[in-house]
């Protein structure tokens, strides 16, 4: 893994002595690590055989998230989306637990649903978890949410084994009532933020978002 490292840091640059490196715990879908050189410290996320564009789309919400202003995150140093192997690198933000934590998260993410935006959704397609997952520019969140968060997954959970039969139920009733229904004139507005922190898949650590 050091010459991953290496190869990563040169990229950005930092050239120094690497000094320490450690795994950090948190997520399920990444290997993870804190770097620390005679430079700096960094938070490095790391998979073998990604899909696609997988940290490129990772890099593009994560800026759009910090364009928002609404919520802190990381900065992104680099990335790499290759055959064998691919990673993103980036700030490293020390966290520190509090009772206080989640609610302050909870403001931010308000916030951030308080920008006005042209549309819903987000302009190019991405990743939730490791699946992929179209976007594209609507008037209503309700299509949006509808046709393009809650049907893909309905159609993938009969392939699953651990599939509850009462999640998909409710969420194809949920489908087609809001399919037949009649929604207020707001509820089809343009009026919160396209931007969604689903997908990006940057809460390596506690503090990391914050």
């Amino acid at each position: 893994m050091e010459t991953i490292f290496y190869d990563a840091l040169k990229t950005i640059g930092d050239e120094t002595k690497l000094k320490n490196w450690r795994r950090v715990h948190g997520g399920d879908i990444n290997e993870a690590f804190y770097l620390r050189t005679e430079q700096g410290e960094y938070f490095l996320k790391f998979r073998k055989n990604c899909p696609g564009r997988f940290f490129a789309c990772e890099r593009a919400g994560l800026e759009a998230l910090r364009e928002s202003g609404a919520v802190h995150v990381p900065k992104v140093y680099g990335y790499k989306d290759g055959k064998d192997y691919g990673y993103i690198l980036l700030e490293w933000i020390e966290g520190k637990k509090s009772d206080r934590l989640g609610e302050k998260l909870g403001r931010q993410l308000a916030n951030l649903h308080r920008i006005p935006q042209e549309f819903f959704g987000f302009p190019e397609d991405n990743y939730i978890g490791i699946l992929p997952q179209k976007n594209g520019r609507f008037a209503s969140w309700i299509e949006y949410y509808r046709e393009w968060r809650l049907l893909p997954q309905i159609r993938i959970w009969p392939k699953k084994r651990d599939c509850c039969r009462g999640t998909c139920g409710k969420s194809s009733m949920f489908c087609w009532r809001t399919s037949t229904a009649t929604f207020p004139a707001d509820a089809r507005l343009p009026c919160c933020t396209g931007i969604s922190g689903e997908g990006t898949g940057s809460a390596g650590r506690t503090g990391n978002l914050i």
